[in-house]
């Protein structure tokens, strides 16, 4: 029996190991760094998705298997909502008899031609194209592997969410630099169909690019305030990333990213001064009336130079937009969907209104468009997405698509309002926490920068920590200067 104790108590020690808080905060890096290789177009044919996916539910299952006791509350409102969102997609999958389908809203075309073809007993699922409800069923298990990650490691470790955030941030800008330098077909673009000769970085598509670094601005802004031992360096550094990713969210062309850039550089300013004004008047208590102007002029300076970066920025971003032939944009034909969004926009409300309540089904905005869509707008081009995510949700799942969105808004806002009125902290420092979902809820009315595998994953987590703070289990814990949990 001595014998067998070692051998048998291998499994034991192995799965210790592969549990320890520093190994399920590596697996976190580590599945976050494989989507921003794999998950950066929204597209249903990307070859890495044969990779991602699968994985995705590897690392999931790891992170079930190693995750501590009562983990999977502090995640319980996220974790229900994608799970709810697998049940919405997964019912639209169901075969239904012929004379059921039917009578669902919007099937009537399709009943005419079953009945001249003799296809009056055909079951069907009542997503109109089913290849694309099973594409979006397996595209949720890359943020639910991401939740369970999140929710594995320690909840003192979840502040490397900033880290992690700006290191794909970092990459992706100095890919897009890159990008620009190099040809418009080069081996630096990772995937088939893209915005050739543009700064595209990790992604496919460069409003994507933008909309991510413009959000990355006031995710630099927090970590650069996050240790006052070390203001001064993490200020420098986060100062020159967020010029960094306004420089390159500019240099895409993409004028709903350059809007998104300016608002965060705004918001970054008025965080900076503010912080700089606060330093300066705790420096002029100290130092006495003999400091006060000296410090007083170092305050008014700092204010002044955020301001004028932000103008200059503004308006050199102004300048790109509207030069259309600047970093090939016209070459790459990748601005045509601007106008064609608008246009198409009265027929997308309209389809809202046939497929009611029931909806079309996940995926099928490209296929329902199509019978709809006005001889006026045909052309060798076609819209792949409703470039509004808020409506072609409610298109593709109806009614119950319309409740989990709501539900998504109200648990992010209910964590928000209580983020605001946290007593310790800088307002404005509590106000860029939640800058990151309010950007991408305003990038998703012109686009659907969401469906791009890397920003669910980035924003479900960034989701956890704001709902972290709206837990009572949390509440107890002070918040550092930068409005996050110590």
């Amino acid at each position: 029996m001595t014998a067998l104790k070692p051998a048998a108590r291998f499994p034991y020690t192995l799965r210790t190991r592969m549990a320890t808080a520093k190994v399920r905060l590596l697996a976190l890096s580590l599945f976050v760094g494989l989507v921003a290789l794999t998950g950066g177009g929204s597209r249903a044919d990307i070859t890495s998705l044969i990779v991602l996916r699968p994985m995705a539910v590897l690392f999931g299952a790891y992170a079930l298997l190693v995750m501590p006791p009562n983990r999977l509350r502090s995640v319980r409102f996220p974790l229900i909502l994608l799970l709810s969102a697998v049940l919405v997609v997964g019912w639209q999958l169901i075969p239904l008899p012929s004379s059921l389908w039917h009578e669902l809203p919007g099937r009537a075309l399709i009943g005419h031609t079953d009945a001249l073809l003799g296809w009056s007993d055909l079951w069907r699922p009542a997503a109109m194209s089913p290849a694309g409800a099973w594409n979006v069923l397996f595209s949720l298990f890359v943020p639910i592997a991401a939740l369970l990650l999140f929710a594995a490691v320690d909840p003192s470790d979840r502040k490397v969410l900033l880290l992690i955030w700006l290191a794909v941030a970092f990459a992706s800008s100095i890919l897009g630099l890159m990008q620009l330098l190099g040809p418009p077909d080069g081996p630096l673009y990772s995937y088939a169909v893209t915005n050739g000769g543009v700064s595209v970085g990790l992604f496919s598509n460069a409003n994507h690019q933008s909309a991510f670094l413009a959000t990355s601005i006031p995710v630099a802004t927090l970590w650069g305030y996050r240790r006052p031992e070390r203001r001064k360096s993490r200020w420098l550094a986060a100062l020159a990333a967020a010029l960094l990713f306004a420089l390159v969210a500019i240099l895409t062309g993409s004028r709903s990213g350059i809007v998104l850039t300016a608002l965060a550089l705004i918001l970054a300013a008025l965080t900076l001064g503010g912080q700089f004004t606060k330093k300066a008047y705790s420096a002029a208590s100290t130092a006495g009336t003999s400091g006060n102007l000296a410090v007083t002029a170092k305050r008014r300076l700092g204010l002044i130079a955020s301001g004028l970066i932000v103008l200059l920025l503004v308006v050199a971003g102004s300048l790109m937009a509207s030069l259309q032939n600047v970093g090939g944009l016209e070459a790459g034909g990748y601005d045509w969907t601007a106008e064609l969004r608008f246009e198409a926009l009265p027929t997308i409300l309209q389809l809202i209104g046939t497929y009611w309540p029931i909806g079309s089904g996940a995926g099928s905005f490209a296929a329902v468009y199509k019978i709809a869509e006005p001889t006026s707008l045909l052309s060798n081009t076609y819209l792949n997405q409703a470039h509004n995510d808020w409506i072609q949700i409610v298109l593709e799942h109806g009614l119950l698509g319309l409740v989990l969105l709501a539900a998504f808004v109200i648990m992010v806002l209910r964590a928000g309002l209580h983020t605001l009125r946290q007593h310790r902290g800088v307002l404005l420092n509590r106000i860029t926490i939640l800058a990151p979902p309010a950007m991408f809820a305003v990038a998703s009315v012109l686009d659907y920068p969401l469906r791009t595998p890397i920003l669910q994953v980035l924003l479900i987590c960034w989701v956890v920590v704001m709902q972290q703070q709206d837990s009572t289990s949390s509440s107890r814990r002070p918040l550092g200067k930068d409005g996050l949990r110590q």
